[in-house]
């Protein structure tokens, strides 16, 4: 069912952007002098737009808005 195409084609999505990231990895590590070693982490599957939407600026309120608590002893 259509259920199914999208699992497919999300999944092929998520191939997709897993094979960039990789070449990125090499790409880095061919270029590297030896201060640091790229690899796969928790990201892998991650494009750079999402990364920074979803990992960087921080908001602790907007945080918890989206986890729906409200913390009230966080400061702005």
């Amino acid at each position: 069912g259509k259920i199914r195409v999208w699992m497919v084609l999300i999944r092929v999505r998520l191939v997709q952007i897993i094979i960039q990231n990789l070449k990125i990895i090499d790409e880095r590590n061919a270029m590297e002098t030896g201060s640091a070693t790229h690899g796969i982490t928790k990201f892998a599957d991650l494009t750079t737009e999402e990364f920074k939407a979803s990992h960087l600026n921080y908001d602790p309120i907007r945080a918890a808005l989206v986890n729906k608590t409200m913390a009230t002893d966080i400061e702005p």
